[in-house]
């Protein structure tokens, strides 16, 4: 019974073990993936943030050539460049954020595999546990394989009875 037991349990953590190192592969993909992501984004967005500041620098040139109201029109080239400026930080926020969420999954990661260590080191635990029980099981019945030969030497008869309430011979010498 207490064999079937442990086996069951470790079982359960040979479970738990794949489970653990699955969950955290799919974390390392995430993260992998996330970085990319996150890149791939950031230079997308600072190639707009590019193209609208050299389109608005260009639009600059041909509204002070073509109007005669230069100073309102680099009044309003001056208010998009720092809207433009806002939205770059914006981004750049997001990417900044985005790359310490990434950390944050990294850091879930390497709990999960510490995790699954110590998952190994209880299913190894308990498969000691296991072999030093069945040693124990066979000094047991050594020890009980003793107990009668010596019983059967001193009083004739096997020693430990099975009914408890029966009793045990007493010496007639």
């Amino acid at each position: 019974m207490c064999k079937n037991s442990t086996i069951s349990e470790n079982n359960q953590i040979d479970e738990r073990n794949r489970l653990t190192g699955k969950a955290a592969q799919q974390i390392n993909i995430l993260i992998f993936n996330s970085r990319k992501d996150v890149q791939s984004i950031s230079e997308a967005l600072q190639d707009q943030v590019k193209d609208v500041t050299q389109s608005v620098e260009a639009g600059k040139e041909v509204s002070r050539k073509s109007l005669g109201t230069g100073r309102n029109v680099d009044n309003i080239f001056r208010k998009i460049t720092v809207e433009i400026q806002e939205i770059l930080e914006k981004i750049n926020g997001i990417v900044e954020a985005t790359f310490e969420q990434s950390k944050g999954l990294n850091q879930i990661s390497i709990a999960l595999n510490e995790l699954q260590d110590l998952t190994e080191k209880n299913s190894e635990s308990a498969n000691s546990n296991l072999m030093e029980a069945n040693h124990l099981k066979e000094n047991s019945i050594n020890l009980e394989n003793c107990e009668n030969e010596m019983a059967t030497v001193i009083f004739g008869q096997k020693f430990g009875p099975k009914d408890p309430t029966e009793k045990l011979p007493v010496n007639a010498a």
